[in-house]
């Protein structure tokens, strides 16, 4: 009976602590001596918990290696993009059979968004933001999404030409900025999106004023770098009177 405790404490701890490889060898240890519910409960959470960090790395791998082929079409960058797909799969069948976690629900909106799906990767990102509101990557990843769904609404439906658009523009703008600035410890991209984010709405919103004193400050603070060239291409649907 005192190993039998000993061994459900040391399980508790290593289980709160996120320690579930520690955790499930506890559990084990336990369930060896005295069946117990609860215990196999956790023994079941501890080995859906390994198998996701075991299935995030070759995701994380295979964006990064498809991300290099990205600007080149063919028969590798096609290849490499099924790398990702069948990793997505794996990792969703997973989450699907009730293990979870933020860093594999994030990882999991990150490969959507690369290969373009953008309705899962948002619900997997905003699953992700349930279970840890504070997880910057999350935050990011959906403000970039929120721009993107901005960015196809402008181009393929004119969105700045029709009022309900238009607002669907405003508010996925305003999101975009919302994300951007509950980034714990805002880095210097993060400051970059924010402000273009900051554009969008501005655009949006048909304050032109505002617009090209962000468009000044961006050239002034940033020079060439990211994040310049999206408010020159909102300011010059300014000055050519389209929005």
């Amino acid at each position: 009976a005192r190993a039998f405790r000993s061994h459900r404490r040391s399980a508790e701890t290593a289980r709160t602590s996120g320690e579930w490889e520690r955790a499930l060898l506890e559990c084990e240890g336990a369930l060896r001596i005295r069946n117990d519910g609860e215990l196999e409960g956790w023994a079941k959470e501890c080995r859906g918990r390994l198998a996701l960090q075991r299935a995030i790395p070759p995701l994380q791998e295979r964006v990064r290696d498809a991300q290099l082929y990205s600007y080149i079409e063919g028969d590798d960058y096609a290849r490499k993009q099924m790398l990702v797909e069948e990793a997505l799969k794996e990792l969703s069948r997973l989450l699907e059979s009730g293990a979870d976690s933020a860093e594999a629900w994030t990882w999991l909106g990150l490969g959507f968004h690369f290969i373009g799906d953008l309705d899962p990767a948002e619900a997997a990102l905003r699953k992700a933001l349930n279970l840890d509101p504070r997880r910057s990557d999350a935050q990011e990843a959906l403000g970039r999404l929120c721009l993107e769904r901005f960015a196809l609404e402008l181009v393929d439906n004119q969105g700045y030409r029709d009022a309900v658009s238009r607002r669907h523009l405003e508010l996925w703008a305003r999101e975009a900025q919302d994300h951007f600035r509950s980034v714990a410890s805002p880095s210097e991209t993060g400051g970059v999106l924010a402000r273009v984010a900051e554009a969008y709405r501005a655009f949006a919103e048909r304050d032109g004023p505002r617009l090209m004193d962000l468009c000044e400050r961006g050239e002034r603070d940033s020079g060439g770098s990211m994040g310049v060239e999206e408010l020159y291409l909102l300011r010059s649907l300014i000055e050519s009177g389209d929005a």
